[in-house]
């Protein structure tokens, strides 16, 4: 036994930072991160924003929602309270439940596997989704996973 990360409600997704010892979750009505070395919350962001996937970039965290909304977040390592909101897209009208970014980290898929063909493609910089994508030919069908390859 070496630790245990202590969370107010179920964790809906981890995933870790850009260094080893950092790991994000978000719950229901909150964004976690903590510090591997200690294991405690470094900062705790309580939204109330039904969150149910997560992302982390470099310079982003993106959460999607279950009412289908993401929210593109400044991973600044300056605010201590919470972290401040880059952009809001609306694209989606169902639970977002799994967002993937590119290698470079300048594109995140989000995907829901309760409708057909829900998935978008979002510039991370600009918080936009890219227009042209999916296509009425692109047979996405349910999406549980979503990947980039390159």
């Amino acid at each position: 036994y070496t630790g245990s990360l202590l969370a107010n409600d179920q964790l809906n997704d981890v995933k870790f930072g850009k260094n080893p010892y950092e790991l994000f979750g978000v719950t229901n009505d909150a964004i976690y991160e903590w510090d591997l070395r200690n294991y405690k919350p470094v900062k705790i962001d309580k939204t109330f924003l039904g969150y149910s996937s997560l992302e982390v970039s470099k310079d982003y965290l993106c959460a999607g929602s279950r009412l289908g909304m993401i929210y593109v977040y400044e991973n600044n390592k300056s605010s201590t309270e919470c972290f401040p909101l880059h952009k809001e897209v609306t694209n989606l009208t169902t639970t977002i439940t799994h967002l993937s970014s590119s290698t470079d980290q300048s594109l995140v898929c989000a995907l829901s596997k309760w409708k057909q063909n829900a998935s978008r493609v979002i510039e991370m910089n600009t918080g936009k989704c890219i227009g042209n994508w999916p296509t009425p030919k692109t047979k996405i069908q349910f999406g549980n996973v979503g990947a980039f390859c390159g």
